[in-house]
């Protein structure tokens, strides 16, 4: 973690000019990308999956940016750089990132009480109602049970109306005692914002987060991916194929926890930002605050019985607000995962190696989840497996 620091504080010092300036990647990496790119192909034919993208980051420079097959199954429109696909979970990451810049803005405060910003805000115990804050809800440490009312936010019902709602759960333990992964509970970090700075999440994420880093082709709106016309459209199997079908506007409703549309272009900025060198947009303060470890989960690496990578190189799992922690190989792992029906995405990065990876895909392909320890494996020299293989054509 001390390293972590160090690094991100010399980053302070670069500026934008630094993106052409910075000395070229290892060489190591002419021999890594291209077995990159094989493991790729091989996972697209493997699957049938019919696109993804993918970005590499080295320190302040993206070192390998590809679109790969098609934006529709049986079109002819490819893939690109702009090609715009949900990121799914991983907008907690965002979510979480424009928090603690209005926290570092003194706009917010990770103690902030849920229930004194959504004056009829209830949970089923009087305890945990009142000691709720925005610390909990981003760390997932509110006490509520894994996925509290995610079917109904599936069936359309409005945000405010689940919300409201939650008071009917049962208790899974006192605040800040137990890790209950949230979709709803989590959303109600937009509350706090439109509350404390008068201004709305998707509002404060354009003028905080999105327009300072140049994120053209980012939205959190239904609206967005539909008035977007590069956009990778969402695929499911039917008949061992894979078939296009329409976006849904579900998670949506709950834009904090799984309503962000990207590209891979705009992602790998994000990921160059969250490694420490866009201090100017997020600072070292927030991203210490965002990535350090607040409850541990040890279920993550036992629970993906089809993601045998956490079991095989994960020693230690934790999380942060919007960001999972883990130990890959003996090395700190940010990482969060994201998936709705028809996407899956993938963001991680090494800070003490300053190394991220990326990956949007427009299907819910199993191999989607074995880019990021293929390249991980590769660049630390790790023995070699096959996790494309183990994955199987699924």
């Amino acid at each position: 973690m001390k390293t972590k620091i160090l690094a991100l504080m010399g980053a302070m010092t670069l500026t934008l000019s630094a993106v052409t300036t910075a000395a070229p990647p290892p060489a190591r990496l002419d021999v890594i990308l291209p077995q990159l790119e094989a493991s790729i192909t091989q996972a697209m034919r493997a699957s049938g999956a019919p696109g993804m993208a993918i970005a590499v980051v080295q320190g302040n420079q993206i070192v390998y940016m590809k679109g790969f097959g098609l934006r529709e199954a049986g079109k002819t429109a490819p893939v690109t750089t702009d090609t715009v696909f949900r990121v799914a979970s991983v907008s907690k990451t965002f979510a979480s990132t424009l928090a603690g810049i209005l926290v570092d803005k003194q706009q917010l405060s990770w103690t902030d009480r849920l229930v004194d910003n959504v004056p009829n805000f209830a949970l089923k115990s009087t305890a945990n109602t009142q000691s709720l804050t925005l610390k909990n809800i981003l760390s997932h440490t509110g006490g509520l049970p894994a996925h509290a009312y995610d079917n109904l936010i599936e069936s359309n019902v409005p945000y405010e109306t689940v919300l409201y709602r939650l008071r009917e759960v049962n208790t899974s333990c006192p605040v800040g005692q137990c890790y209950g992964y949230q979709n709803v509970l989590y959303s109600a970090v937009s509350d706090v914002i439109n509350t404390r700075t008068g201004k709305s999440f998707e509002e404060q994420l354009q003028d905080r987060l999105l327009t300072p880093l140049g994120m053209t082709n980012t939205s959190a709106s239904l609206e967005g991916i539909m008035n977007n016309p590069n956009v990778a459209k969402p695929h499911v199997k039917h008949k061992n194929k894979w078939v296009s079908t329409a976006i849904k506007p579900a998670y949506y409703r709950v834009a904090p926890a799984g309503g962000i549309n990207a590209s891979i272009k705009d992602m790998a900025n994000y990921l160059r930002a969250h490694m420490g060198h866009r201090p100017d947009v997020i600072s070292p303060a927030v991203i210490n605050a965002i990535t350090t470890p607040v409850i541990n989960t040890p279920t993550e690496i036992k629970k993906y019985h089809n993601v045998s990578w956490r079991r095989d190189r994960v020693t230690q799992a934790q999380y942060g607000l919007g960001w999972r922690i883990y130990t890959y190989a003996g090395r700190e792992m940010l990482f969060h995962r994201g998936g709705l029906q028809g996407y899956r995405a993938e963001i991680a990065y090494l800070p003490d190696e300053q190394i991220g990876i990326v990956t949007l895909w427009n299907s819910g392909a199993q191999v989607s989840d074995t880019l990021v320890p293929t390249f991980f494996d590769l660049y630390l020299g790790l023995p070699k497996k096959n996790w494309v293989q183990a994955a199987g054509n699924k």
